[in-house]
């Protein structure tokens, strides 16, 4: 062997991922860049690496869901590195002492500058050299493991074992987080599993929940929703006077996508539940892309529909067509749907991202918000969870969005509350203007400002949904 610098085996600039990365993405990546391990670092910290044998031994082996599971869960730390500056016999004698099979290389300012691997080296060394070296580091550690909090340690001859003090800190909270998240989970999932009733139709099963007391109120849910979401937004429009069903949606948690899975066939879903429950007509409160199905309830069945509330409808209005999601938009949604611990990382540390997309609401909307209803917005996002029994759902209303058309509002003979806010960035205020105006005697309040979530406006929305409902039950009372 001769006497070359790290640096000059070393390869640059490898691929890197973060602590919260999946274990889906960092395979990904191992297999883009043809390589067999990638650093972790957050915060321009290096804090452990993950190999191809972590993944194998400590997820795989271990029987756990490696597609979700974060890179901080399996790797390997304290993390052994070497300055750029160290000898090739250094790096050598540094893996045959670790038993390791790559070395990050880290400069006098902790930053990455590259990794150099077994076979790196091996490129320098004869073949007897080279099994010794295999030999000697195919024997791991037992006491290696991961996410260990460790101080900096400087040997003779200047190489760098361990992770930096802030690293190491880092690297403990980072193996944390999917303790939290699973916590998280299962909380998210009893709850679920709690309040979920289930109705067997001969055209599938339908789930749905109830809250409170007092004359029937059916509240259909948004996207992203479920029985839970519905559930939310009858608490918090009615509070505990009304009796909300709350149903979930073709797609949503225990209800199945049938072959017909149109707003026309959700309505008579709709139908079924409250035949189901032996409840006659009732007011229908339905959100976001609820609406199609409740506009169609109460066309197709009449006679079950005693009052409509629309807020922020997905609806048709002229002159616009159907413009599919942005490309940023696009590519939340699809990092979220394809997994659970990734939403859930975004409510943790991305929450604004998530209330601009998913939300269609300006985060200037949320800063102007009292402090209660923005623990609001926190409860939204909390009834998404877990998103991966919500997927089927949030592409069958893409599919009812891209397809809408002109119902025959005319034809609605109910009395009619339609809410929305000019900001709203779903543009539901146009076709919610629209709506109003094509319902006979409906109502239609509209905000300037507050977003899809119509944020700073809670109690004018709850008064005029409570005031409405009562007007109307008042009216049917002094007819009868």
């Amino acid at each position: 062997m001769d006497a070359m610098n790290v640096r000059e085996a070393m390869t640059p600039d490898p691929a890197t991922c973060e602590p919260t990365t999946t274990l889906r993405l960092v395979a990904t990546l191992m297999l883009d860049h043809d390589c067999a391990a990638v650093p972790i670092v957050s915060s321009g910290e290096v804090l452990g690496i993950v190999t191809d044998r972590d993944i194998a031994c400590r997820a795989v082996a271990r029987g756990w869901n490696a597609a979700e599971l974060p890179a901080s869960a399996v790797m390997s730390s304290p993390l052994v590195a070497i300055h750029p500056d160290e000898t090739f016999d250094d790096a050598v004698q540094v893996m045959k002492e670790n038993h390791v099979h790559h070395l990050p290389v880290i400069d006098d300012e902790g930053r990455l500058l590259g990794i150099v691997a077994q076979s790196d080296l091996g490129r320098r060394m004869s073949n007897r050299e080279l099994g010794q070296l295999a030999r000697e580091t195919s024997i791991r550690g037992v006491g290696r493991g991961p996410a260990k909090l460790v101080p900096v340690t400087h040997h003779s001859g200047g190489l760098m074992r361990k992770l930096t003090a802030t690293g190491a800190i880092a690297a403990g909270a980072a193996a944390m987080t999917w303790a939290t998240n699973r916590k998280d989970m299962e909380a998210a999932r009893r709850r679920i599993d709690t309040e979920r009733q289930v109705i067997d139709c001969a055209h599938g099963p339908i789930e749905f929940a109830e809250c409170g007391d007092g004359p029937a109120v059916l509240v259909i849910h948004g996207a992203g929703g479920g029985f839970d979401q519905g559930l939310e937004l009858g608490r918090g429009l009615l509070g505990d006077d009304y009796r909300v069903v709350a149903p979930s949606r073709f797609g949503y948690l225990g209800t199945h996508v049938p072959d017909d899975a149109s707003a026309e066939a959700q309505a008579d879903a709709h139908l079924r539940l409250l035949d189901a429950l032996q409840l006659d007509s009732v007011p229908v409160i339905a959100a976001s892309a609820g609406a199609p199905s409740a506009m169609q309830f109460c066309l197709n069945h009449p006679d079950r529909c005693s009052a409509l509330v629309l807020v922020v409808p997905l609806a048709w209005v002229p002159d616009r067509t159907f413009a599919p999601p942005s490309p940023f938009f696009a590519t939340v949604l699809t990092t979220i749907a394809a997994s659970d611990f990734l939403l859930w990382t975004m409510m943790k540390v991305a929450p604004m991202t998530l209330l601009k997309t998913i939300l269609g609401t300006p985060v200037e909307a949320y800063r102007n918000a009292a402090s209660e209803e923005r623990r609001n917005v926190d409860r939204v996002l909390q009834t998404m969870l877990p998103i991966s029994r919500r997927v089927a759902g949030i592409q069958n209303d893409g599919v009812i969005a891209a397809s809408l058309t002109r119902y025959a509002l005319e034809d609605i003979r109910v009395p009619t509350l339609v809410i929305s806010a000019a900001d709203c960035l779903y543009g539901t205020y146009d076709s919610s203007f629209y709506t109003a105006e094509e319902i006979a005697h409906a109502q239609f309040v509209g905000f300037p400002s507050g977003g899809h979530l119509l944020l700073g406006h809670e109690a004018e929305v709850r008064s005029q949904v409570r005031g409405f409902l009562a007007e109307q039950r008042e009216m049917r009372a002094m007819a009868v």
